[in-house]
This record gives structure tokens, sequence and C-alpha cells, in this order.
């Protein structure tokens, strides 16, 4: 995941190896993480964009979702918090920079990574995203 200032603008990005667990998951552990790290980070104003409607779904309290994840009661916990939560799905290909750090995840099996400054390999995809020429 990462949290930008503004488009493009890199603010901090984490990621953690989860192993073997359904998308769903993986989405779900993605905004339980940065949800936590941001408020460890005192940021308080927060857009969240998903690829997933289902993610979306369990994060909303859609009864039709209730019970679907064991991180569910988690997240709504840290949703209670008085901070300003605005949530976007969007596509995955719209997302590059935070599809990068879950590719680099898979070769990190510690414990989950904060980045003050994306790694080389963001860095490339944050110009490309604003327009401006990596080289």
């Amino acid at each position: 995941m990462v949290h930008k200032l503004h488009f493009c603008s890199w603010m901090l990005g984490f990621l953690k190896h989860l192993g073997r667990c359904s998308i769903l998951d993986s989405e779900l552990w993605g905004v339980y993480e940065g949800l936590r790290i941001a408020w460890e980070e005192g940021i308080r104003k927060l857009w969240i964009e998903v690829d997933s409607k289902e993610t979306l779904a369990v994060i909303t309290k859609d009864l039709a979702y209730h019970g679907t994840s064991s991180l569910e009661p988690h997240i709504h916990n840290l949703l209670q918090r008085d901070w300003e939560l605005k949530f976007y799905v969007v596509p995955r290909e719209a997302n590059t920079a935070a599809d990068c750090l879950a590719k680099i995840a898979w070769n990190h099996l510690g414990e989950t990574l904060v980045f003050q400054t994306p790694p080389t390999a963001v860095t490339a995809i944050l110009h490309v995203e604003a327009g401006m020429d990596s080289s």
C-alpha cells in the first residue's frame, strides 16, 4: 500500500509478506496495515484505494459480506477512530506502485516494512505516473 500526499507524490509505503491467501484477504490486510500505520504516523486524512468491490463491501459493513474475514472486526475497530477517510475502488492497473510493493513483498519474509522513501522500482513507476522521465 502507498500513502501519497497528492497524486504521484510519495508520503510513505509499506509491504508485508502474507504467504498464500485469497485476493480478498490480501486486500483486507493492505487496508488493515495501511490504517494501522497511518494512525501511528499521525495521518488523519486518508484516501483508501482498493481494486475490489468485495473488499469495499467488507469495509463498509455490507451484510452480505459479514463474517467474510477474521480481519473484519479489526478493520472496523480502526475505522471508529477520529479521522477523515474516503474509499475508492480503482482498477488494479491504476495502482501500479502498490502492485509493485506487493511483488517485492514476495521476497520479504520478515515483519511489515514501512518505507519513508520509495524503493527504486517504485520511484520509476511514480515518475511514469507523473508523466516524468525516470532516467
